[in-house]
């Protein structure tokens, strides 16, 4: 038997999900732009997208025509997670139409999913048909183009036919996962594809069982983005299917969907989950008994003696300063007003400096959070923990845009996330309803579904 290149073996160490195992046969590879890409491509999966970034560029630099041609693919893929689909589909496009002879069957299924993502679902659907395997076996690296086509069919509303082929040529591989051969873009579990088949059949509860596993296996592997999407559509099938314990466990799957596109920077996915998870527990909460939890008249969101008080005035928590806090407040303020981020830079004195230091005790808080999280074996936690160190050590460095605009836009998202997280575990339900109802961007909002009165 020939023996396996490094770009096989890292491949298949991940297709088989031996997350540690293929790194170390990264790192045995020693210098060149496929490492680089390789660890893009692990920087991805984990939800790290500023450090896939990079060591695309890095590749792409020291490589030639391979390179490149793998660097498109590996950055349009980052660019679909992003939510830029029609960057990434102009970027893979202009690449294929250069190197058309080199180009996978992988390339060519993310080009017509992302078509399909952009909505002309005329096209896609003839990509779906002119791309689908009919041999009656899966030829050797093919797995990660069936995935690919497995989400446009889905996607789409293809026919029985073509749903019922993608099943049967996937479900041979329901326990490995899908990745692209030589550059390895991690599309995740293969039961993921199958789960979505299912359901575009209407077969709930085998789509059902599939998403179970397919979010057990990414949650093995630490792939926290595939993860969320996982649970999205986990959630939404059992809210459907509503036997006892579903809307229960559908809140619970939202709630970290939503988090987790918060922490990695997905920001219309978390508005998108956070808004189904708002009204997946008013429904509970009627149907319970229990309540939506809304925030009581009256609860303090106050400076006092250098710190601030958050909470019923009978039992709030202590917080110490940090401009993240006086940002929420000026927003809790101004219920309903969108204010340019410009002016919550300009409202906060030396906020600068204020800033830079809750980033740099933020790392430290990281990096101990990171160890006990890699001694308890959560690899979902851990990866999150590594993309946010990411996003702060590029803050902190100026590696943002020098936009300014960029710039306060990046600063004011990121203090506020950091101080919604400290709500959040110091009075839970402040810090919910919180992040329910703030928006960031270029303009910053408070827009709670119902008025609060805040003693502010």
């Amino acid at each position: 038997m020939a023996e396996l290149t490094p770009a096989d073996r890292v491949v298949a160490l991940l297709e088989w999900g031996d997350v540690a195992e293929a790194d170390a046969a990264v790192d045995a590879a020693g210098p060149g732009w496929e490492p680089q890409v390789w660890r893009g491509a692990r920087a991805l999966m984990e939800g790290r997208f500023h450090a896939c970034e990079l060591l695309v560029l890095a590749a792409t630099a020291e490589g030639g025509a391979a390179a490149e041609l793998a660097s498109a693919v590996l950055l349009a893929a980052l660019r679909r997670e992003q939510e830029r689909p029609a960057e990434a589909e102009r970027l893979l496009r202009l690449t294929l139409e250069r190197y058309p002879a080199a180009a996978g069957p992988g390339a060519a299924a993310l080009l017509a999913l992302l078509v399909g993502d952009m909505g002309r679902d005329g096209v896609a659907r003839a990509e779906l048909a002119h791309l689908l395997p009919r041999e009656p076996v899966v030829a050797a690296g093919s797995t990660a183009s069936l995935v690919l086509l497995a989400e446009l069919a889905a996607a789409v509303d293809a026919s029985a036919d073509e749903l019922s082929l993608l099943t049967r040529r996937l479900l041979p591989h329901a326990r490995d996962f899908a990745v692209e051969p030589g550059i390895g873009v991690f599309y995740g579990s293969v039961s993921l594809a199958l789960g979505r088949l299912a359901q575009a059949r209407g077969a709930w509860e085998d789509a059902i069982g599939h998403y179970q596993e397919a979010e057990h296996a990414h949650r093995r592997v630490g792939a926290p983005v595939l993860l969320a999407h996982t649970q999205r559509l986990l959630a939404a099938l059992l809210r459907t299917r509503s036997a006892d314990g579903d809307w229960e466990r559908a809140v619970a799957l939202l709630g970290e969907a939503a988090t987790i596109y918060r922490l990695v920077g997905v920001d219309d996915l978390a508005a998108k989950t956070q808004a189904v998870l708002a009204r997946a527990e008013d429904g509970l909460g009627a149907a319970t008994g229990t309540g939506t939890g809304a925030v009581a008249p009256g609860t303090l969101f106050r400076r006092s003696e250098g710190a601030w008080l958050v909470g019923p005035p009978d039992d709030p928590a202590r917080l110490r300063d940090a401009p993240g806090l006086e940002d929420i407040a000026r927003l809790l303020g101004a219920t309903g007003v969108g204010l340019h981020v410009g002016e919550l830079v300009a409202a906060v004195p030396e906020g600068d400096a204020a800033t830079r230091g809750e980033y740099e005790a933020r790392l430290d808080e990281l990096a101990a959070e990171l160890v006990e999280a890699e001694r308890a074996g959560d690899a979902v936690a851990a990866a999150l923990l590594r993309a946010e160190r990411d996003v702060l050590v590029a803050a902190l460095e100026d590696a943002a845009p020098a936009d300014p605009l960029d710039l306060a836009r990046r600063s004011v998202s990121i203090r506020i996330r950091i101080s919604l997280d400290r709500i959040e575990q110091a009075r839970p339900d402040v810090g919910r309803h919180l992040r329910r109802s703030i928006r960031t961007g270029t303009f910053c909002a408070y827009a709670p579904e119902r008025r609060v009165r805040w003693s502010l």
